[in-house]
């Protein structure tokens, strides 16, 4: 199931994208001028282990004894930094390789690390929970340090020739400086480290808090098999921002959602896929704005804006002759028109029964702008107990280019993790695998990641 945002208006001015701490309803808003790019150890072709075969560095060049890993010019930041070392499991990473991190331009780096340190929580700023090592996040090494930059930014690594390294840079570029600060490791990242610890409760609470328009309403509805019960309409312009829905969990995949913004259809789906938990299993998928609470409840905290209305429908389709559910539900608004260039709320499911090897599998084609806000993915092999299904690489591509704008390394990296997920299931606020099952002879994978 992929979640994501498109088109309703345009905006002339935007802070930096990657700020959403300071106000949630950015997360709706569409910059011109602004990507979100990967740079990754990915093998292009003919190469084995993402270009770790001998002599076929990973770098995009030398420079003295340092391997350039990352390098862009201009303004934007880098918002994620993945990684992982190993040979069939996953390892500590190096305390004898250095990462540099140089900003605009300047002869000497603003971030000098020994690897492990990085992502260890032991050096300020890098610090839980915007960082995590590999018995964290199963098998990966995750930074959410906003790294921002106005002219530029090169990423070195010392060290590291004869190292099995495995990397990803997500980052952000944007048309101007405007509004820019780079990288000085003292800011005050106190209230992005309060929403990434937040899972479950109710994020829009934390910061500036609720605005005095918001509203909430709340009900129950009986729901007997193939009723559709509408629990809100609401005329524009507004937002809804938070959706709260407790039934038995059996029923999370009987019962669907449907949602209508501006009189369009955007999301139509059972509930276990909505709300990112699946099957169920040893971790709940509890994120930062979507999964089901300590109590069962199942949440959306997404900011859902739309300018003339909305629709919240529930649809039960569960067999004939099954028994009713009984539904409570909470709906908050914001009771206050959204910014101006926001998009629509979209979600879409996308189900293969089984896939061929070696073919890529499309998973989402849309026209239009908008942004990428989130995945949650039930993988699974099919007559046989083998994780391979889970050595794909997704690659995204935008604005008709024929080149990837994101090329990863594997699907368990995708959601910050490494080598199968090899610490086994876990949650965090912006990504995790809930559930790793086995059964008459097969094998299912479970993840998330909000974007």
């Amino acid at each position: 199931m992929i979640m994501g945002l498109s088109a309703a208006a345009q905006s002339t001015v935007a802070p930096p994208p990657w700020e959403v701490w300071h106000d949630l309803h950015s997360l709706t808003e569409l910059s011109p001028g602004h990507q979100v790019l990967l740079r990754s150890s990915r093998c292009p072709s003919g190469c084995r282990y993402d270009r770790h075969s001998t002599g076929d560095w990973c770098y995009i060049r030398l420079d003295g004894e340092e391997g350039v890993v990352f390098e862009e010019v201009g303004a934007g930041a880098v918002t994620r930094i993945w990684m992982t070392m190993g040979d069939g499991t996953s390892l500590p990473l190096s305390e004898e390789v250095r990462m540099r991190v140089y900003l605009d331009g300047e002869p000497s780096p603003r971030v000098d690390l020994p690897l492990r340190a990085f992502f260890d929580g032991s050096t300020p700023p890098f610090l839980p929970p915007l960082v995590g090592d590999r018995t964290v996040s199963s098998g990966g090494n995750f930074s959410y340090v906003p790294i921002p930059y106005r002219k530029g930014c090169r990423i070195a690594l010392l060290g590291a020739h004869e190292e099995r390294i495995w990397f990803q840079f997500t980052f952000h570029r944007i048309a101007d400086a405007d509004g820019v600060a780079s990288f000085t490791g003292v800011e005050d990242l106190q209230p992005w480290a309060a929403l990434v610890a937040t899972r479950g409760d109710d994020p829009w609470l934390l910061g500036p808090g609720l605005p005095a328009t918001s509203t909430t309403a709340s009900g129950q509805a009986m729901l007997a098999p193939g009723q559709a019960v509408a629990i809100g309409r609401y005329a524009g312009p507004d937002a809804i921002t938070a959706l709260r829905l407790s039934l038995p969990e059996e029923a999370w995949v009987d019962v669907e959602i449907e949602l209508r913004f501006d009189r369009l259809r955007t999301v139509a789906m059972p509930l276990a896929d909505f709300f990112a938990v699946g099957r169920g299993g040893a971790v709940s998928t509890r994120s930062l704005l979507v999964g089901a609470a300590a109590d069962g409840v199942l949440y959306s905290y997404f900011p859902m804006p739309f300018f003339d209305s909305a629709e919240v429908v529930l649809v039960s389709r569960a067999p004939a002759g099954a028994a009713p559910v009984m539904v409570g539900w909470e709906l908050r608004r914001t009771g206050a028109p959204p910014p101006p260039s926001s998009g629509l709320f979209t979600a879409r499911l996308h189900v293969d029964p089984q896939t061929p090897v070696g073919v890529d599998i499309p998973l989402l084609e849309l026209e239009g702008s908008g942004r990428w806000a989130g995945l949650f993915v039930d993988l699974g092999s099919v007559d046989t107990a083998s994780r391979a299904y889970l050595e794909g690489d997704e690659r995204l591509y935008i604005d008709g280019s024929p080149h990837p704008a994101v090329y990863g390394t594997g699907v368990e990296d995708l959601f910050n993790g490494g080598f199968y997920f090899d610490q086994g299931p876990f949650g965090l606020a912006l990504h995790g695998s809930p559930y790793h099952l086995t059964m008459d002879g097969e094998d299912t994978t479970a993840a998330y990641r909000l974007m």
